[in-house]
């Protein structure tokens, strides 16, 4: 966005003609309620809104094969008419990963960091775990291999399982944002994962609040 008048609707169009221009791609939106979360506002003037509208129409009306995935950490933070049905194909939430992916995960970053997964007792890590997101997993592994630093050792489950209570996952410091967020995604998307997600919130088994449109 601009503080120039018909700056951003400019710059909105510009860069719809650079998509339409390279043919069949793949534009991927992260976090898209940042950019249309203020949508409405009177701060900008309005070019919020009508860049925005621009953006809408060309996603309704485009013929050229750019094939559009868009994620969002707050998906209610956006307008409505933007999650309505015939916007996008399909909407997916991701929830929070089961047992077994926080295996997968805790063995992904472990490996990243030149650790061999099999010397770790990844069950017993994922146990310990229940309602972290994959985030939340990634600065496990980052602190077990500071507390492992400072003390002079090699990483072991020890030292990951001391970094667990330091990462305080959103489903225990704000629950009811999760809950609700859950139920939103319970209504109005189809799980991302194969696996089939419960429906408990937040007694160790609420679920993450990002979701793919």
């Amino acid at each position: 966005m601009s503080k120039w008048v018909g700056e951003s609707e400019r710059n909105m169009r510009d860069a719809i003609r650079l998509l339409e221009g390279l043919g069949s791609c793949v534009l991927q939106l992260d976090e898209i309620e940042k950019g249309f979360g203020g949508v409405g506002g009177e701060h900008d003037g309005g070019a919020a809104q009508r860049s925005f509208g621009i953006f809408l129409k060309w996603l309704s009306d485009r013929s050229s094969p750019v094939y559009i995935v868009a994620t969002a950490n707050n998906i209610r933070a956006l307008p409505v008419e933007f999650t309505r049905k015939g916007r996008f194909d399909e909407l997916y939430g991701v929830y929070l990963p089961t047992h077994a992916e926080r295996q997968e995960i805790f063995g992904i970053h472990l490996e990243l960091r030149g650790r061999a997964p099999q010397q770790f007792d990844l069950d017993q890590l994922a146990k310990q775990t229940e309602a972290y997101t994959g985030a939340d997993i990634k600065e496990v592994v980052q602190m077990g291999l500071k507390l492992a630093f400072h003390a002079g050792e090699q990483v072991t489950n020890d030292h990951l399982l001391a970094a667990i209570p330091e990462i305080r996952p959103l489903s225990k410091t704000d629950p009811e944002a999760v809950t609700a967020m859950t139920h939103w995604l319970d209504s109005h998307t189809k799980p991302a994962g194969t696996g089939q997600p419960t429906s408990t919130p937040l007694n160790g088994q609420a679920r993450k609040r990002r979701v793919t449109v």
